[in-house]
């Protein structure tokens, strides 16, 4: 009987230790909207900034091979031009914070799991944020912010980028829904300016060929500049401190 009762009193004894643990809080959905929203405003800054090279390239290259277009023709075009990529901008940069976080957490290595095995890092107490030793000391991928954080420069921005410059790439495609209703607002602008006839067609062909032309050179452009080498390296600190 008393080794029945050494072995129920041993399995409680395991039973609250194993359920007494403090566990270690993933980053959950108020933290992954944090820092996917962390890195979206950062990287909306360095898209616009890329994005004025774009207006002027498309400003500068809609009309070539055509012999002559009015200034009226020009200046109601180039306002289509400047209206739509600007609510293309708008639209792209909306959807980073949702592309990014897919990035962190949805693909390989994701960031989730337990972080208790080994354990690594102690969790504070509610209101107390993480600190950066933390972030040095949880040293394997899990779910947790240190993890994030400790991996930030081998796997989460390289990815984020990656991510960010292949939506980009393909939403600059000709099949895409953006260089269709920027070369529509183009010809409907040059229409309402008094184009048409033969001169039209002369027009759309030329000017639908140009923004093909300038939307690949652009897009080349921006997989080269975009956060290239250490450019964005300076967000690094207020992206850490709002994940922590």
């Amino acid at each position: 009987m008393k080794f029945y009762l050494t072995i129920f009193s041993a399995i409680v004894a395991v039973s609250v230790l194993l359920f007494t643990v403090t566990p270690i809080n993933a980053c959950e959905e108020s933290c992954r909207q944090g820092i996917s929203h962390a890195f979206g405003d950062n990287y909306s800054i360095e898209i616009k900034n890329l994005f004025k090279t774009f207006v002027e390239k498309l400003e500068e290259n809609a009309y070539f091979g055509l012999n002559s277009v009015k200034s009226s023709t020009k200046s109601a075009c180039n306002k289509a031009i400047e209206e739509g990529t600007d609510k293309f901008q708008t639209t792209f940069s909306n959807s980073l914070a949702q592309l990014i976080e897919g990035s962190i957490f949805d693909q390989s290595p994701q960031f989730k799991g337990q972080c208790q095995h080994p354990l690594r890092v102690t969790q504070p107490p509610a209101g107390v944020a993480w600190t950066m030793d933390d972030c040095n000391n949880q040293d394997y991928i899990c779910g947790n912010p240190p993890a994030i954080c400790h991996f930030m420069d081998q796997y989460v921005k390289p990815r984020n980028v990656k991510n960010v410059i292949e939506s980009m790439t393909e939403r600059l495609s000709g099949n895409g829904t953006f260089y269709k209703s920027l070369t529509k607002s183009v010809i409907d602008a040059s229409k309402k300016s008094g184009v048409k006839g033969d001169e039209l067609k002369t027009f759309t062909t030329a000017v639908k060929d140009n923004i093909l032309k300038t939307f690949n050179i652009f897009s080349s452009y921006f997989a080269s500049e975009f956060c290239k080498g250490t450019t964005c390296d300076h967000y690094d600190h207020d992206i850490k401190m709002k994940l922590l």
